[in-house]
């Protein structure tokens, strides 16, 4: 792809047979300046952060009457970080415990387009500078590219602890088993059909005997 300043400021972009022509605004047409990076709020490795935030995602809705299926709820309770997710179908939940304690302490909704952005381009082996504000996040890399995202924003944050509690009490993780491949590739083969139904389907599990 090549990349060309033509007459009055157009951009000419080449590609193969292609040819396109773009005009171009000037820096002091800009609707956007991005902030200035500051203290991180978070440290915690790239892989972990990616890891909680890819399982989440797969439970992201996009059902605007409720704002918190909008994203991932981040929740910062001294050393303990909670990860959170749903579409009123499923809930994803993932939980980091850091070392000591952050400055920042509290609770917010990375909407979906930052945390798809921020799986993109974060580096899984260097720790990640994010950032968490009133109205926004900030993820940068240690190649200058930052990402940023305005936070979503809900009146009424949905229960997740007690949900989960409710649904998962405390010691059910000691009785879980790992799921055979066997039985892995026949739910696999389920959604297929499930997910070309326009309307939601369940999906019916036995277990008999072995």
């Amino acid at each position: 792809v090549e990349f060309v300043e033509g007459k009055d400021g157009e951009l000419i972009v080449k590609a193969a047979q292609t040819r396109m022509q773009l005009g171009t605004m000037t820096e002091d047409d800009f609707q956007f300046e991005m902030p200035a990076l500051k203290e991180p709020s978070l440290e915690i490795e790239g892989k972990l952060l990616i890891a909680a935030i890819e399982n989440c995602l797969r439970s992201v809705s996009i059902d605007t009457t409720v704002p918190d299926q909008l994203g991932v709820t981040v929740m910062v309770e001294k050393t303990e970080v909670y990860f959170y997710a749903t579409n009123n179908s499923t809930m994803s939940h993932a939980h980091l415990s850091l070392k000591k304690a952050p400055k920042w302490q509290g609770r917010a909704i990375l909407s979906s387009p930052f945390c798809r952005q921020l799986v993109r381009v974060a580096d899984k082996k260097k720790p990640v500078h994010l950032e968490l504000r009133d109205d926004c996040a900030l993820y940068s890399d240690a190649d200058g590219s930052i990402v940023f995202g305005r936070l979503v924003d809900s009146e009424r944050p949905l229960p997740f602890h007690r949900t989960l509690e409710e649904s998962y009490p405390s010691g059910t993780a000691k009785k879980l088993i790992t799921m055979p491949t066997k039985l892995e590739l026949m739910i696999e083969r389920a959604c297929v059909v499930a997910d070309a139904n326009v309307k939601d389907v369940a999906t019916e599990i036995t277990v008999e005997k072995n």
